[in-house]
């Protein structure tokens, strides 16, 4: 097996997939060698899993500073004090905290260790006290709704919340909570699940990297927490020597007996499969875009950031484009993480209603890309279409340290052919983060232009994921990107298309940054504009034509009669028509960029690159060029 090659194999003896040795990188096993000989003499028999943790997280901080020469990463005191068990109800709540706090605050402006602590101290007074602070908090701070997503463990406010029967000496009673197939392992696979979350609480205002992505972050934590683990595995397997950061039989004895967290309640899905290993997909797509010898500065970097809270620099995009910007007001900051002002978002479309596309950047540094749908009707012409999108990519698209052209994330919104088939040959050469589909990947049938793999390989190759039926996420966003987040309105939203060819197993999508919105309808049917309605009425949701939004982009090709019901046609200024035509046969998509009305910012950020379409804003119909 290569070493950054996705390993989906399970041992016959526990079912359980192991992390092969070969898919650490060198600087890995030099890490995990100088903790272990530095942490050996003090990890004696019988101490507990948090005096473990208190040994192993210095000597594998003092281990990442020396070998990648970072900034050694300051422990936190009191790491035993740190650790709450709780209530699933608690920790519920707690999951309503968003991560990433608004710029220039800190947990500190919010919450304190106690709060957190008394939520889960068992007294009804101090619990009740304390969710009712929690309860009570700012709506950019606490998420409205319920969290029902069964959670082991989480990090706010650098205190780590575990669910209570996780931490006894037994397997607990609901799967859903059991982190290893084996009950004799369920000790060191909890002492793992601290030192993952114990990562979150020591990351730069504890939330890491998740303005660069949620799975990037994810995938940093939990190589810490292996590095951590993989430490104290090595001291227990006897192997805690200078040598085994290159011997192979040593590091094969680590691989095998180090217990991290699976997966136990069966699933349908590869990634969670029952005995799949917890964050797997995120690390294997850290060792095989980041990992590499050529790319150790940038990793560097990103562990910089990671604990420091500072944005690692990244490649800036320039590009010639159409700027859009709300008159009548004076100019002011956008709100952001950096608390200045914002620049402005990127949005590429084609000019050829047969094509569909939406190229999403956000300059940096770092620069982020996303992609949603790459597909062509004209087959004809499909060649030209690709080479103009290849070489869109190369003129805008971020660069990697090692050269090549990087999107973040990729979604196809629809599995028909024009919504996904140039995507295997127009990314050629690309490196290509996290993908989203809807319907099922085999329904990507369809023979991709210009010789490129069929598409369902292409999205098993990137292991991409499938939207839920009835699928939205308007409390966290489905990805970032930088500053920029991209929610789901909906997908299979009534629950009854998915893999069919009907308009519902469209994903409608919008993207927030700042005060701008762009909202991409896709092929929505009246069902889907129907529920949608439902969601953006709801408690929380995204303002796209009010305050705090101050800028509205909408692009679509819906069913003729869902424009009836597209939701944000109420309240839109009559001049603007109908954001959406009412049927996109043979014409090239409109798109609406409408100024909401209020005392909002006059730079919005939003630059609308057309390259032929016609741009709506306010009386002036402009005719965008090519770029």
């Amino acid at each position: 097996m290569k070493w950054d090659q996705k390993n989906y194999w399970f041992a016959p003896s526990a079912g359980e997939e192991v992390w092969s040795p070969e898919g650490r990188p060198r600087w890995y096993w030099e890490i995990v060698a100088k903790a272990a000989v530095a942490a050996s003499p003090r990890l004696t028999p019988g101490l507990d899993d948090l005096a473990q943790l208190d040994i192993a997280v210095p000597s594998v901080f003092r281990a990442l500073a020396e070998v990648l020469g970072v900034t050694c990463p300051e422990v936190l005191p009191d790491l035993r004090g740190r650790v709450v068990p709780m209530s699933p109800e608690g920790i519920s709540l707690l999951a309503r905290l968003n991560s990433t706090l608004p710029a220039g605050r800190t947990w500190d402006d919010y919450l304190t260790p106690a709060d957190i602590k008394d939520l889960g101290s068992g007294d009804a007074a101090r619990e009740g006290a304390a969710r009712a602070k929690i309860e009570g908090l700012p709506k950019d701070v606490l998420f409205p709704g319920t969290d029902e997503t069964p959670t082991p463990a989480l990090s706010r406010a650098r205190v780590v919340a575990v669910h209570r029967d996780i931490m006894t000496d037994r397997l607990p009673s609901d799967v859903r909570y059991q982190l290893t197939l084996s009950a004799d392992r369920h000790g060191p696979a909890r002492r793992h699940l601290l030192a993952h979350e114990l990562m979150h609480a020591h990351s730069g205002l504890g939330c890491g990297l998740q303005d660069v992505s949620t799975e990037v972050d994810e995938a940093y934590t939990e190589v810490l927490a292996r590095l951590i683990t993989d430490t104290l595995t090595a001291v227990e397997a006897g192997v805690a020597r200078p040598g085994l950061a290159t011997d192979r039989q040593a590091q094969e004895k680590v691989a095998t007996e180090a217990q991290y967290n699976v997966f136990v309640a069966d699933s349908k899905g590869a990634e969670q499969a029952k005995g799949a290993l917890r964050y797997q997909k995120n690390v294997w797509a850290l060792v095989r875009s980041a990992l590499t010898p050529a790319r150790d500065p940038y990793v560097r970097a990103q562990v910089e950031s990671y604990f420091s809270g500072k944005t690692p620099a990244g490649s800036p995009v320039t590009a010639s484009v159409v700027h859009v910007s709300t008159p009548g007001a004076a100019a002011q900051p956008l709100s952001g993480r950096t608390g200045s002002r914002q620049a402005p978002v990127y949005l590429y479309m084609p000019d050829d209603g047969a094509v569909d596309y939406h190229l999403l950047v956000v300059p940096g540094p770092p620069a982020h890309a996303v992609l949603v749908d790459c597909g062509c009707d004209d087959r004809s012409g499909g060649g030209a279409v690709v080479a103009e999108l290849r070489t869109l990519f190369q003129r805008v698209l971020p660069t990697t340290p090692d050269g090549k052209r990087h999107l973040d994330a990729v979604v196809i919104s629809r599995s028909v052919p024009r919504r996904y088939n140039m995507l295997a040959a127009a990314t050629q050469g690309l490196s290509v983060g996290i993908v989203h589909h809807a319907s099922p990947a085999p329904a990507y049938n369809a023979p991709s232009l210009e010789g490129g793999i069929p598409a369902s390989e292409w999205l098993k190759e990137h292991d991409a994921r499938e939207f839920p039926a009835a699928f939205s996420t308007l409390e966290r966003p489905l990805l970032t990107a930088g500053a920029a987040a991209v929610h789901v309105l909906g997908a299979h939203l009534d629950g009854s298309a998915r893999g069919q060819a009907g308009a519902s197993g469209s994903a409608v999508l919008l993207v927030t940054y700042g005060g701008v919105r762009l909202l991409l309808a896709s092929d929505a049917d009246t069902a889907a504009a129907r529920s949608v309605e439902k969601i953006l009425k709801s408690a929380g949701a995204p303002a796209v034509f009010t305050p705090p939004a101050s800028l509205a982009v909408v692009t679509g090709r819906p069913s003729p009669e869902t424009g009836k019901w597209w939701p944000w046609t109420q309240g839109l200024p009559a001049q603007f028509g109908p954001p959406v035509p009412d049927h996109h046969s043979g014409r090239p998509r409109r798109i609406v960029v409408a100024g909401v009305a209020g005392d909002g910012p006059s730079e919005c950020g939003a630059v609308i690159s057309t390259v032929g379409h016609e741009a709506v804003y306010g009386h002036v119909a402009e005719e965008a060029g090519n770029g």
